[in-house]
């Protein structure tokens, strides 16, 4: 044999069997299969698309024929989370407004929106509750009564337990009346910030995640909406607040900071901004803060279902039945207070949940951790999606707003787009533009209408609404 290189045979590598290579784990999607083509559906469709579907309005195109008659039985969930402003890890209370589709239809098929889409607003319903374990956390918000001044429902006191069932009973409703449907209700859940509830809820102590759920089609946002409609064109990084929304579409932000409040005025400002343009903002009777008010009457006035809780709770002596103002328990004891040797004053006697001295420590080991945290914290490249919702994070991935082709300017014909009315400049529900220059009030973080939001006009010459928006989608039966 020769043992020239001519003559060396050249080694074989076998590829590696099916056994050694490694494989990657798929998790089958055991969802109804209508709900994952609705929710895939959805993800297409803008914000404000998929918020006009939920109102009665035009259709999300291209529904699959297997989610088509599901999609007219979407529920509407507009969350909002509150926590104590000494420590943020501490949740307070949780608003919740929410509506179906089915129940705006009728009122759509009449024509008759109302006064600003006061018959159709007039379908939502909320609640407020407050969690047992924190009642006691004082409100901090000079701008605001907390609790105190609540304006939509009722509010009940639950437990952290307590509210996770409750959100957890919302997203999970078993379909019962349509004929021919089966397993549960789509859900669309809006806010504003959405993501920033949506990550508080599950990461905090009431620990509610609502993706494994797998009831929701879409997660959308009045930030973005604001956007979609053209109302608001600022840097992307520089997002509406909720004040300076409510007081752009002319009613009030008052006592904000209120989960109820800011829930309901979020889905209020959803309604407005989609219902810009409409025959119902025109020549209106009341104004739009009329309406607001009126609204908030009815929501108190009506209130007639519980989803759970209490009604009254006193975090003086720790028992339901009545409130800490009407309380005569004496001979209360706090473990904490008496290990530390707290001198109680008259009257703030406590049981050991409700000590303040607790709640105090622990804020005081929060700040140290976050002062911590920020000495190390590297200086990281700017990433505008950082800490924004999917949907906002979507929204951004598409490259902005991209009006929709065939669409007319606003839902009840072709006339072009305008804020003001039949009446003179200041009549009814008149809106006008800002004046420039002025700053985002409010109490609260970025996202909230407070002290870090884009002040009005910033270095942009009074920047402001867009009268002439793009986005106006055609109000029609589908």
């Amino acid at each position: 044999m020769s043992n020239s290189a001519h003559d060396t045979p050249i080694p074989v590598i076998a590829p590696p069997s099916a056994s050694t290579t490694p494989t990657v784990p798929t998790i089958p999607d055991t969802r109804d299969p209508a709900i994952i083509a609705l929710e895939s559906c959805f993800e297409k469709a803008t914000d404000l698309e998929v918020w006009l579907h939920c109102i009665g309005g035009p259709r999300v195109k291209n529904i699959p024929d297997i989610a088509d008659d599901l999609a007219d039985h979407i529920k509407i969930v507009c969350l909002d989370c509150e926590h104590w402003s000494t420590k943020t890890d501490e949740t307070t209370e949780v608003g919740i407004a929410t509506f179906a589709r089915q129940d705006v239809l009728p009122i759509v098929a009449t024509k008759d929106f109302g006064d600003h889409g006061e018959h159709l607003m007039e379908q939502i319903r909320f609640y407020l509750f407050r969690t047992i374990e924190t009642c006691h956390l004082p409100n901090q918000n000079p701008d605001s009564r907390g609790v105190d001044g609540n304006r939509f429902g009722k509010g009940r006191f639950v437990t952290f337990a307590e509210a996770r069932q409750i959100l957890t009973n919302l997203f999970v409703q078993p379909i019962k009346d349509p004929k021919g449907l089966k397993g549960n209700y789509p859900i669309v859940v809006l806010g504003h910030d959405v993501g920033h509830d949506k990550n508080n809820l599950k990461s905090k102590a009431i620990a509610f995640d609502m993706d494994p759920i797998g009831t929701v089609v879409r997660y959308i946002d009045t930030q973005i909406m604001t956007r979609d409609k053209g109302y608001w064109m600022m840097p992307r990084n520089e997002q509406i607040g909720l004040k300076r929304l409510v007081e752009e579409l002319a009613f009030e932000h008052s006592d904000s900071h209120t989960a109820a409040n800011d829930a309901g005025r979020t889905v209020m400002c959803a309604f407005q901004i989609a219902l810009g343009g409409d025959p119902c903002k025109r020549g209106c009777r009341k104004s739009m803060l009329e309406v607001a008010d009126d609204l908030e009457y009815h929501s108190v006035a009506t209130f007639d279902e519980s989803l759970g809780g209490v009604d009254k709770y006193c975090w003086k002596c720790g028992t339901a039945g009545h409130m800490k103002a009407d309380c005569t328990a004496t001979d209360l004891h706090c473990d904490e207070c008496e290990e530390n040797g707290c001198y109680i004053k008259p009257g703030d006697e406590h049981v050991t949940l409700h000590c303040m001295c607790i709640a105090n420590e622990k804020a005081k080991v929060r700040r140290a951790k976050d002062a911590v945290a920020r000495a190390l914290k590297k200086p990281k490249p700017r990433d505008l999606s950082r800490g924004m919702s999917n949907s906002r994070a979507r929204f951004m991935a598409r490259g902005g707003f991209h009006p929709p082709s065939g669409l007319v300017s606003h839902f009840g014909g072709t006339q072009h787009y305008t804020l003001s009315h039949d009446g003179p400049p200041g009549g009814p529900g008149y809106v006008p533009p800002s004046p420039g220059g002025n700053p985002s009030r409010g109490f609260g973080g970025r996202g909230q209408g407070g002290y870090e939001n884009v002040s009005w006009g910033r270095g942009r010459g009074g920047s402001h609404f867009q009268q002439g928006g793009q986005g106006y989608l055609t109000w029609a039966s589908h």
